[in-house]
């Protein structure tokens, strides 16, 4: 079987991207043998798993100490080092056919390290890349020039994602990130209409997920009803959970909010739930937003989020009209909507999405 070697955005952990690359290692491995470079020393969620699948773990471990400086230079000066790891790690363990790029900007790097070992060269826009200093985006602008010139390949998630990483004037693919459809069932769970709104967030927990808007929402929905719930699944990033636990203190909404780790039944909180949220600063897509409404919730997405993730039942909302706004919107719809919408999600099928993986690893157009 043909190799290809993977590279993630950083570690294993449940995070998006994550799930996209777990999902083609199990769709894929009857077909391929898969290795994967990391970029950190911590075992993490999905770990176990990728080596169950008969694949090499390699790891390039950024710098993950607490020191916000020394972290900082690390994106200036690490450059070099990925490439020449990675160019060991291509000679020493391939031959490879495909290398499959998921981090962002340093996919350039990768790319360029694997040219002349590696003939399929394809690079993966999942995120809305952001800016940083003048030092991060003249880097960036080498590592996008590494990523034109060293990439047989550019696919992304969006139109948004591949605009943002590889800019308007290139040609680029779209693949529809995949939800799975046979645990987000919905025949699978009883649902029943609540007489209070319970709302729902996924997603690791920091600024750009802006959970600490949704406890806002809810603090304002509670002035109308006094039971109603917000549930959080995720993982704390950037010390962002302290804040999020003062702001729930300072609401007084300690009874009315609960915390469930990334492993938990997804599925099942999500029929057990109304209303998911999604305020987001930036997604390069949110297939969070495909499992929620296949489960029948309403969705409620800041605009900033592709709306090619609406599937019939989200609702795109500036984040500029606050949080009293929202949940005035939300209550509207919670109490002029009480029949529960399943829609159609197999735009979204996994099935459809290893079908274009599989074309471009052996060598076809997507």
């Amino acid at each position: 079987m043909d190799k290809v070697l993977l590279v993630s955005c950083e570690g294993l952990g449940r995070g998006g991207v994550q799930s996209v690359i777990m999902s083609i290692v199990k769709g894929l491995s009857d077909k391929f043998i898969f290795d994967i470079v990391l970029f950190t020393n911590e075992k993490r969620y999905y770990d176990d798993e990728f080596e169950a699948y008969g694949g090499k773990i390699f790891r390039i471990p950024h710098y993950s100490g607490k020191i916000w400086m020394r972290k900082k230079l690390d994106y200036y000066i690490r450059g070099p080092h990925i490439m020449l790891d990675l160019k060991k790690i291509i000679k020493k363990n391939g031959p490879d056919k495909v290398i499959h790029c998921n981090n962002i900007y340093e996919s350039g790097l990768c790319l360029k390290a694997a040219k002349q070992l590696i003939p399929i060269r394809i690079c993966h826009a999942h995120v809305i890349a952001s800016k940083g200093n003048v030092i991060v985006n003249k880097l960036n602008g080498v590592y996008k020039r590494y990523i034109e010139e060293n990439s047989t390949c550019l696919v992304g998630c969006s139109i948004e994602a591949n605009q943002s990483l590889y800019g308007a004037e290139k040609s680029s693919s779209v693949i529809l990130n995949p939800y799975d459809n046979n645990r987000f069932n919905p025949q699978m769970f009883s649902m029943e209409n609540r007489k209070h709104p319970r709302l729902i967030q996924i997603g690791y927990f920091c600024e750009n997920k802006n959970q600490c808007f949704s406890i806002e929402i809810l603090s304002q929905i509670k002035n109308k009803y006094r039971d109603a719930e917000l549930v959080f699944i995720g993982f704390d990033t950037e010390n962002y959970l302290s804040k999020m636990l003062e702001l729930i203190e300072e609401r007084n909404l300690q009874n009315n909010i609960k915390f469930y780790p990334q492993d938990a039944d997804s599925p099942k909180l999500l029929a057990e739930s109304d209303i998911f949220l999604l305020p987001s600063y930036n997604e390069g897509f949110g297939i969070v937003l495909i499992e929620a409404q296949a489960m029948g919730a309403r969705c409620y997405a800041s605009n900033n989020v592709p709306k090619l993730t609406n599937v019939g039942n989200c609702m795109y909302i500036p984040l500029e009209y606050g949080a009293a706004k929202w949940a005035k919107i939300i209550l509207d719809d919670f109490e002029n909507k009480k029949e529960r919408q399943i829609v159609d999600c197999s735009a979204f099928s996994m099935e459809s999405f290893l079908k274009k993986i599989d074309s471009i690893y052996s060598g076809d157009n997507v």
